[in-house]
């Protein structure tokens, strides 16, 4: 069971002050059984419950929550705040002591070690939206070093999006960083775990890593003043992302090891993908035509009253226009027509699905894109909500609540990357290397979405499924 003196819940009210303290004669911060209610502005609030805080706190605030430069020094703390990060804003305009760079958040580690966990805000304005900063010397005195794990936060209208400057970890996940003045992501030192984050707009570099080890599955990083990527002297590893409408280049990598799996990078100026020195760059391809046909088979197959499906794609994406064309050749052979709806954000996929609708398709067939991956979850709960039968390339789609998914495991793909590296590091030249294609394909079945459509799933096609979501 929790203790209760290990969770604050920051409440913030802005109606009269007497109503917030409905119960407390004494006009005080009362505290219940699970909470600690504070009936004041948030700044500087939950400041002080960083700073009065135990390793491991956990410090939950409100929806409608506003607060400026948060400081989290020399220990470890979770800071929760809204599904919809919208509703709960951190503002870096104001500096407050020894805050790096003038952040929205700030970590530093000086003697205890530091971090935690962020998630649910958005984030404003400041030199960064997030920095991190610890020393190595931490980890030899045999403390905790900083590490900071963010979840579903926004960040836009920085002079960074983050920046990252310690020996330590930060790991980012289902988040969004745009409009930034300087680079979308800085870091200059440490370890970076990245998986569905989008960064666009920003002034500079999308991603910027010098001396430091990274990982980036299904990144996007488009529209930037720069490269989408800048890698100097590093070592990092890219899987099913897109990187696209950069200034100059896709990817530029400088005396670093970069490999690159599943990932697509094209309309940028100047070069898509660049390397300068030494190290290597490796790109290996997870694309298969015959896979987009093959998804229609076995989504006939599971659905055969299928009569119009609809693809949706993103138009920005490398392979839409030869993965339509074999679809479309699948489809006559099958007799079933075919429409095409396009989306490059959230609320166009919404529209994309009314479209489909509107235009009588009965099943969906979604494209192996980068973006579209990272809204698994979102296309999952239209197709189910419009009742139309549903398969991608990805995995991560069935589990997410899709029909079907066809395709390579991701697994298998970093499988092919070591045994990549495995032969540089053994003396072969990195150029003449073949880019081979995926060998094994996983066929994944969402029986819980098979019945909430009314589908019955033929016996012979859960034979061939290699898993069954129930």
């Amino acid at each position: 069971m929790t203790r209760p003196d290990r969770l604050i819940q920051i409440t913030v009210v802005f109606l009269a002050v007497g109503a917030a303290l409905a119960g407390n004669a004494n006009g005080q911060t009362r505290s219940t059984d699970r909470f600690l209610r504070v009936p004041s502005s948030a700044y500087p609030t939950i400041q002080s419950a960083i700073d009065a805080a135990p390793n491991g706190m956990k410090i939950v605030v409100a929806p409608g929550t506003y607060s400026e430069t948060l400081l989290v020094q020399g220990k470890i703390v979770h800071i929760r705040g809204s599904e919809d990060p919208s509703q709960t804003t951190i503002a870096g305009d104001r500096p407050r002591g020894i805050v790096p760079a003038n952040a929205a958040v700030g970590l530093v580690n000086y003697k205890n070690g530091g971090g935690g966990t962020l998630y649910g805000f958005r984030l404003v304005g400041g030199d960064a939206g997030i920095t991190g900063r610890g020393l190595r010397g931490d980890r030899a005195a045999g403390r905790e070093a900083l590490r900071l794990d963010i979840r579903n936060v926004e960040i836009s209208g920085s002079g960074r999006g983050i920046l990252w400057d310690s020996p330590a970890a930060i790991v980012v996940s289902n988040s969004k960083i745009s409009d930034t003045w300087g680079n979308g992501v800085s870091l200059l030192q440490g370890l970076l775990k990245s998986s569905y984050l989008t960064i666009v707009d920003a002034g500079q570099v999308g991603i910027y890593v010098a001396n430091a080890d990274a990982t980036f599955d299904n990144v996007v990083s488009g529209f930037n003043a720069s490269a989408g990527f800048y890698i100097y002297k590093s070592h990092v590893f890219i899987t099913d992302s897109s990187v696209f409408d950069n200034v100059v280049a896709g990817v530029w990598a400088v005396h670093s090891d970069l490999t690159a799996y599943g990932t697509s990078s094209y309309a940028n100026k100047a070069n898509d993908v660049h390397r300068f020195g030494d190290g290597w760059v490796m790109l290996l391809s997870n694309a298969n035509l015959d896979v987009s046909a093959k998804t229609l088979e076995l989504l006939t197959t599971a659905a055969p009253k299928i009569s119009q499906v609809a693809i949706l794609g993103n138009p920005g994406s490398l392979n839409e226009s030869a993965m339509l064309k074999s679809i479309q050749a699948a489809a006559r052979n099958v007799g079933v027509a075919v429409m095409t709806v396009e989306a490059t954000t959230p609320g166009e996929i919404e529209i994309a699905f009314a479209a489909m609708v509107q235009q009588r398709a009965n099943a969906v067939v979604i494209a192996g894109d980068a973006f579209l991956t990272m809204q698994a979850s979102q296309i999952a709960g239209l197709a189910i909500k419009y009742r139309l039968p549903s398969i991608t390339q990805s995995p991560r789609y069935a589990a997410a609540g899709g029909l079907m998914s066809y395709g390579q495991n991701p697994t298998e793909g970093y499988r092919r990357a070591a045994a990549y590296v495995d032969k540089i590091l053994k003396g072969a030249d990195p150029g003449s290397l073949p880019i081979e294609q995926p060998t094994r394909l996983e066929f994944v079945i969402n029986m819980k979405t098979a019945d909430t459509l009314g589908l019955t799933i033929p016996a012979a096609l859960l034979l061939r499924a290699d898993a069954i979501i129930r």
